[in-house]
């Protein structure tokens, strides 16, 4: 990643301000869900719709953001947050836990709730936000079996694989898909310009500028289909 000051780089380098989307948001409250949702209203302009458990954790407010309040098993409060997107991210996921991160909780909400409500609503793009030891086939790897237990992603790895296999198989007609494979991630201030890649990135990842890279992928038609590192 090339570095500049957290000043010089902004989102609208990368997105024209005058294009306006209205954005569904899942994981809205985590770590890069909280910036995602910031950067869209604050420096693009954007209409956004965020899904929450608990409202209250959400603490930006907003004239463009509609929080909807609900959870990843609540099929009319993500059908209501999807509906009349253009634009889809999710950056949701489970405790870091080996013992604690519940069964299947992100593919069966890909499957049973996500899906279906994309189909319904048609947004053009949506982007997943998987993890670095996700991948298509079934085969664990080295990184699987070794890394994930000793930092607690097991589940949490074997679970973003079966999304990515759901999504591989079963294609949108009337939208893109993405989906995203950053690595190590920090709470640090920012300012580097990560982009797509063929390899796991080796440094930290700001928070803040993994959600810059998520905003700009959605919208970035050469990598629908695919499912790029980030670095």
């Amino acid at each position: 990643s090339s570095s500049t000051s957290p000043q010089s780089h902004t989102i609208s380098e990368a997105i024209s301000t005058e294009q306006s989307e209205t954005l569904a948001v899942f994981g809205a409250t985590g770590q890069t869900g909280r910036y995602v949702v910031k950067i869209a209203l604050e420096e693009l302009g954007w209409q956004v719709k965020a899904l929450a458990r608990t409202p209250s954790k959400l603490v930006i407010e907003h004239a463009n953001l509609t929080v909807i309040e609900g959870d990843f098993s609540n099929s009319d409060a993500i059908r209501e947050t999807v509906q009349g997107c253009s634009r889809v991210i999710c950056c949701g996921g489970g405790p870091h836990s080996n013992t604690k991160y519940p069964k299947r909780f992100m593919s069966k909400f890909v499957r049973e709730e996500l899906w279906p409500a994309i189909k319904e609503s048609k947004p053009k793009s949506m982007l997943f936000q998987a993890g670095t030891l996700s991948k298509v086939h079934r085969f664990p790897t080295f990184s699987q079996v070794v890394a994930a237990p000793m930092m607690g992603l097991w589940p949490m790895a074997k679970d973003n694989d079966a999304v990515l296999r759901y999504i591989h198989k079963n294609p949108l007609q009337s939208t893109g898909v993405v989906c995203t494979r950053p690595g190590w991630l920090s709470d640090g201030k920012g300012g580097s310009k990560v982009k797509a890649s063929k390899f796991p990135n080796q440094l930290p990842i700001a928070f803040v500028d993994l959600a810059r890279f998520n905003l700009e992928a959605v919208l970035d038609e050469k990598i629908f289909g695919k499912n790029p590192y980030v670095r």
